[in-house]
């Protein structure tokens, strides 16, 4: 089974965790199956013509191409965008021909996030007259997301809807996300396929509960993640409990720091910054509940890793989160509602011992981990191809 995958989002050097949940669920498919990732990027670094391209092994069947290619500038930006796009468009397709030759004519092609590499993944499909699916992560979808799909311009509304619309197959990772999208464009088939999570590196341990409970929120902290209600939630619960603190991890700003010493919950938080994969895990693991507060969600990847580890979490009822937490688990709340939070988060000090962490934990790893993931992607290439 000879399978091409087109990320527009995936790790490189500038970005080293720009999608990288794609490519640990590429990590997982290895187990099974041959894989090649393209991954085309624009590159400041380089001339105006420039073009370079790394090839890497990153396990026995896995190679990633990571090419970049300068970024032209003629002084208006919309022609910039317009002919960094079209330079964009040939260089893949450049690609996708030295693919071809070293690795004969693919059944299939899988994209990972719809723009741009779905654009030459229609077109190389009605060439090669091979089928392409389509892997999507974007909060685009949901109405009430700062940068959605409703606020773009026509001709990217028109031709997202013809990506899908020609895809044999859409892969979102949460039921949720299928829906919204099919609201939008008329889908084929859809398969849900979870994010993937590393169980060597987070998995159980046993922390237990003494005379401080300690929670961890791990994001990008951004909008999105609703920090500043997160931060005013914990201002409510520090008015009834003392006996708590919470990790922040992640590249927090300084207003956000600013507003918890205004609220005066400076000595309750922790902040880490942002730190790697691996380390996420330890501070996890070092931690008993984990928070999400957002205001919309796909399914990500934070809390099922903190699910992996054996962490109950709290979680705003945004997107896909219902579909993986539940009275066993965690706590589902209203999303931006502070009371809701401090009430979840009182809740979780006073009876913490009522969540069985270890089955918790090993609930959680026999859905995300690397060959559950593999072979359901599998499975549904077969289906696809036979």
């Amino acid at each position: 089974m000879n399978v091409l995958h087109l990320a527009s989002w995936y790790p490189h050097e500038k970005y080293p965790y720009n999608g990288d949940f794609i490519q640990r669920q590429l990590i997982a498919l290895s187990e099974f199956l041959p894989v090649t990732v393209i991954h085309l990027v624009k590159d400041t670094n380089l001339e105006s013509n420039g073009f370079a391209i790394s090839k890497h092994t990153r396990t026995n069947q896995m190679e990633e191409w990571l090419a970049g290619y300068g970024v032209i500038r003629t002084g208006i930006p919309f022609a910039d965008q317009f002919l960094s796009f079209l330079k964009y468009r040939r260089l893949l397709k450049q690609l996708v021909d030295d693919y071809i030759r070293e690795k004969g004519k693919p059944d299939l092609i899988h994209v990972h996030v719809i723009l741009n590499a779905g654009i030459v993944s229609m077109e190389i499909s009605k060439e090669l007259k091979i089928p392409y699916v389509v892997t999507e992560h974007s909060t685009i979808y949901h109405r009430n997301a700062s940068e959605n799909l409703w606020n773009r311009p026509f001709i990217f509304k028109k031709i997202n809807r013809n990506i899908i619309k020609n895809a044999t197959a859409l892969l979102p990772v949460s039921e949720n996300l299928g829906k919204l999208i099919s609201q939008f464009a008329d889908i084929q088939k859809l398969f849900v396929v979870d994010n993937v999570v590393d169980t060597s590196i987070f998995n159980f341990n046993d922390l237990h509960y003494s005379d401080q409970l300690i929670f961890i929120h791990v994001s990008g902290m951004t909008e999105q993640k609703n920090i500043e209600g997160l931060l005013k939630g914990m201002k409510l619960l520090s008015l009834k409990k003392n006996n708590w603190k919470c990790k922040m991890v992640g590249p927090f700003s300084y207003e956000q720091k600013q507003l918890a010493i205004h609220l005066g919950i400076s000595k309750f938080i922790e902040w880490i910054g942002e730190v790697g994969y691996a380390e996420v895990a330890t501070l996890m693991k070092k931690s008993h509940v984990h928070i999400l507060f957002s205001k919309y969600e796909n399914q990500p990847c934070v809390n099922i890793e903190a699910l992996c580890c054996g962490l109950p979490v709290i979680a705003t009822d945004v997107g896909g989160l219902s579909e993986v937490v539940d009275h066993t688990n965690g706590i589902l709340i209203p999303s931006q509602n502070e009371h809701a939070l401090a009430e979840a988060m009182e809740k979780m000090i006073r009876q913490y011992d009522q969540y069985n962490r270890k089955k918790i934990s090993e609930s959680a790893i026999s859905r995300f981990g690397y060959k559950t993931i593999g072979n359901h992607l599998v499975d549904i290439y077969k289906s696809i191809i036979h």
